[in-house]
């Protein structure tokens, strides 16, 4: 080949998001942690993950805040634990996790706290890229600020593109009444969480029960709520699924 051309075929890179992870310590002394896995379906062939963490905030990241390379061989899996930690990518605080291999993988995650009777935490699935929704609905939100009863809800949500993303969000009620809307704006490869009520100023959502929320965006993003029950501290996520209505409007 002249002019120095690269030879033999080039293959696209295969993307899975992991919307939220971390290693961060709450104002009560807990400290969460994520543990991710990541395997190689493949019988015959090994291959390299690229595994790049994108700090939460509401400024764009034009690139990772840090990043590790993981070999993975035929049918085997990548043991991350405490990913975000000091043997792993070394960051502090919440964000999204992005793997990137020129063959399929399978990852999975945890988020948790260890506790002298046991660990406690939530399953945080990842998501091909292409899995990213224009249109998504997150049910089954509750806020009730009681601390003896009832959930509390952060709502978060990651921005795979380059480019940011505008995002129409709305909370309704069980009987399909609008209580709060808000527009977004998330930056190019930027994650965030806060709870419910952030995303909806001025609404009250401080004793709040079944809403769900629903979103649409300009291009597809990654988004989900955390529930935490108030008394026990038991938490699990909720990712949004694809919402398939129109209004009669667009």
């Amino acid at each position: 080949f002249p002019a120095g051309e690269i030879r033999g075929q080039l293959v696209p890179a295969q993307e899975v998001d992991i919307p939220v992870a971390g290693h961060v310590t709450n104002g009560i002394g807990q400290t969460f942690i994520s543990d991710v896995r990541i395997f190689n379906p493949s019988f015959t062939a090994p291959t390299v993950a690229l595994v790049e963490f994108f700090q939460a905030g509401t400024s764009a990241n034009t690139t990772a805040t840090n990043s590790l390379v993981v070999n993975l061989p035929a049918r085997g899996t990548a043991v991350l634990n405490d990913i975000a930690g000091t043997t792993g990518l070394s960051v502090t605080g919440v964000g999204a996790i992005r793997i990137t291999s020129a063959a399929n993988v399978v990852a999975t995650s945890r988020i948790y706290i260890n506790t002298p009777n046991g660990s406690f935490g939530q399953f945080v699935p990842a998501f091909a890229r292409g899995e990213a929704l224009r249109r998504g609905a997150i049910p089954q939100v509750s806020n009730t600020v009681a601390a003896i009863s009832g959930f509390r809800s952060n709502v978060g949500f990651f921005n795979p593109n380059q480019t940011a993303v505008t995002v129409r969000l709305e909370a309704r009620d069980a009987a399909g009444n609008v209580i709060g809307s808000n527009v977004l704006t998330l930056q190019p490869l930027s994650q965030q969480q806060n709870s419910i009520g952030t995303y909806f100023p001025g609404v009250n959502v401080s004793n709040t029960e079944n809403l769900t929320l629903s979103f649409d965006a300009s291009a597809g993003i990654f988004a989900y709520a955390s529930e935490v029950d108030n008394t026990s501290g038991d938490t699990f996520l909720i990712p949004a699924q694809p919402d398939t209505g129109v209004a009669t409007s667009q």
